[in-house]
C-alpha cells in the first residue's frame, strides 16, 4: 500500500489535482506513444503488420478481385456520392424480370428478321449494290448476337448468377460489345455512301469498287478485335458476389475504375459511338438541305435523294433510340465512379438506368432489317418474294412451263427496271 503524498494529506486524503505542467507532460507522453511502432510492427521488421482475415477486403479472399462492391466492405477509396459503397445489383432489382423478357423476345425477332434479310440478300446478290457488303457484316453480327441472348437471359433470371463458365462469359459480353460498336460503325459507312451518292456523285462513282468496302470492313473488325482482346485478355471476368452468386462482367471495384477501365470506357464510347453518330447526323442535315435546294431534276434523281434521306433518318432514329441512352448513361456512370461527377444520387440513378439501356441496346439487332430494306431497295425484296410465290404456285397448281416463262417475264419487266436504276446508285 502506497504512502499518501504530502499534498494528498493537505487535500483531505484525496489525490491532488494535476498541475498545468503535469498535464502538458502527460499530453506529450501520449503523443510520443502514438508515434512509436506497434509491437507487431517491431516483429515484422518495422513494417506495418499485415491485415488480419477480418480486416482484409472481401475481394482479396479469392484468386481474382471481386467485381462487386459489397455494402458490408469498407473500401479504401469510398465513393464521393455516398459514404457507403454501392452495389449496383441491389439498386436494379427490376432487371431480373425486364432483361430476360427483353432478351428472349429480341432473340426470336432478330433471328427471324435477320434470317429473312439474309435470304433476300442472297436471292438478289446478282443485282446487289456495293453497299451490301456492309449489310452482310451487319446481318452476321446481329445473328451471332441473337444466339448469345438466351445465355444472358438465364443469367438475369438466376439473380445475376452465371453458370456457364469463364469462357462463355467472355464470349457473350464480347458479342454484346462487338454488336454495339460494329453496328454503329457499319451504319455510319452506309450513311457516308448515301452522302457521297447525293453530294459528290462523281467521287462516289470512282469509289464504287467492292474492294474498298471489303478493306474498310476488315479495318473495322481489326480495330474491334484488338479492343476486345485488350479487355478480355487482361484478367478473369467472373467472380463471386458476397451472396455466393457468380458475377459475369459487372460491378468493378473502385481500384479498377480508377485504373485503366475508366479510360477504356470513355475512349470506346467516344470513338466507337459519339464520333460516328455525329457524322451520321451531319450527313443527314447536309442531304436534307440539298433536297430542299434542289427541287428541280428528273423524277429518278428526286427519288434517289428522298431515298437517301429516308435511309439516314432511319439510321439516326435507330441509333438514338437504341445506343445513345446506353452510352450517355454509361459515360455518366464512369465519371461518377472515378469522382469527376459527385452529384448526390448519381450512381444510384445510373446503376438502375444501365439495365434499362442494356435492354434498349439489344433491340437494335431486331430493328436493323429496316435499314436493310431501305438499302436493298424495295424492288429487290419484291422480286425475291414474287419469285418465291411463283415457285409455290408451280408446286401447288402445276403451272405449265410456258405460263411460268410468261409470268417471270412480266414480273421482271415490271420490277427490274427500277431495281437496275437503284442498284447503280
Amino acid at each position: 500500500m502506497r504512502q499518501p503524498d504530502l499534498q494528498e494529506v493537505h487535500h483531505g486524503g484525496k489525490p491532488r489535482p494535476a498541475s498545468v505542467v503535469e498535464q502538458a507532460r502527460a499530453l506529450l507522453w501520449r503523443k510520443a506513444q502514438m508515434s512509436q511502432p506497434d509491437l507487431q510492427e517491431v516483429h515484422h521488421g518495422g513494417k506495418p503488420r499485415p491485415a488480419s482475415v477480418v480486416e482484409q477486403p472481401m475481394w482479396q479472399n479469392g484468386t481474382h478481385p471481386s467485381w462487386e462492391i459489397s455494402p458490408s466492405v469498407k473500401t479504401s477509396r469510398p465513393s464521393s456520392n455516398s459514404s457507403a459503397p454501392l452495389q449496383c445489383v441491389a439498386e436494379a432489382e427490376f432487371q431480373h424480370l425486364l432483361l430476360p423478357i427483353t432478351y428472349s423476345t429480341v432473340c426470336v425477332l432478330s433471328l427471324a428478321s435477320n434470317g429473312v434479310a439474309l435470304w433476300s440478300c442472297w436471292a438478289s446478290r446478282a443485282r446487289a449494290p456495293p453497299v451490301m457488303i456492309f449489310i452482310y457484316n451487319l446481318i452476321a453480327i446481329d445473328l451471332l448476337f441473337a444466339l448469345s441472348l438466351p445465355l444472358q437471359a438465364v443469367y438475369h433470371v438466376r439473380n445475376n448468377d452465371w453458370p456457364f463458365g469463364e469462357n462463355l462469359c467472355k464470349a457473350t459480353n464480347a458479342l454484346f460489345l462487338a454488336n454495339m460498336f460494329s453496328c454503329t460503325l457499319f451504319l455510319a459507312c452506309i450513311c457516308l455512301e448515301r452522302y457521297l451518292a447525293v453530294i459528290h456523285p462523281v467521287r462516289y462513282l470512282r469509289l464504287r469498287w467492292p474492294l474498298c468496302r471489303v478493306l474498310l470492313s476488315l479495318a473495322i473488325w481489326t480495330v474491334i478485335g484488338i479492343g476486345l482482346l485488350t479487355i478480355f485478355s487482361r484478367s478473369s471476368v467472373t467472380s463471386q458476389f458476397p451472396n455466393g452468386n457468380t458475377a459475369c462482367m459487372e460491378n468493378f471495384p473502385a481500384h479498377v475504375w480508377s485504373g485503366c477501365l475508366a479510360g477504356m470506357v470513355l475512349a470506346s464510347s467516344a470513338l466507337g459511338f459519339f464520333v460516328p453518330f455525329l457524322t451520321i447526323v451531319i450527313c443527314s442535315v447536309v442531304i436534307a438541305q440539298r433536297i430542299v435546294h434542289l427541287s428541280h431534276g428528273s423524277a429518278q434523281a428526286s427519288s434517289l435523294r428522298r431515298h437517301s434521306l429516308c435511309t439516314l433518318l432511319m439510321v439516326t432514329t435507330l441509333l438514338t433510340l437504341c445506343f445513345l441512352p446506353f452510352h450517355v448513361i454509361y459515360t455518366l456512370h464512369t465519371l461518377g465512379r472515378i469522382g469527376v461527377l459527385s452529384s448526390p444520387g448519381l450512381l444510384q440513378f445510373t446503376c438502375s438506368a444501365q439495365r434499362a439501356t442494356m435492354a434498349l441496346a439489344s433491340i437494335n439487332s431486331a430493328l436493323d432489317p429496316l435499314v436493310y430494306y431501305f438499302n436493298m431497295e424495295p424492288a429487290h425484296w419484291k422480286l425475291s418474294c414474287c419469285r418465291t410465290i411463283l415457285q409455290h404456285l408451280k408446286c401447288s397448281h402445276g403451272a405449265s412451263p410456258t405460263e411460268e416463262v410468261h409470268q417471270k417475264h412480266d414480273l421482271e419487266g415490271e420490277i427490274l427496271p427500277k431495281a437496275r436504276f437503284q442498284s447503280n446508285i
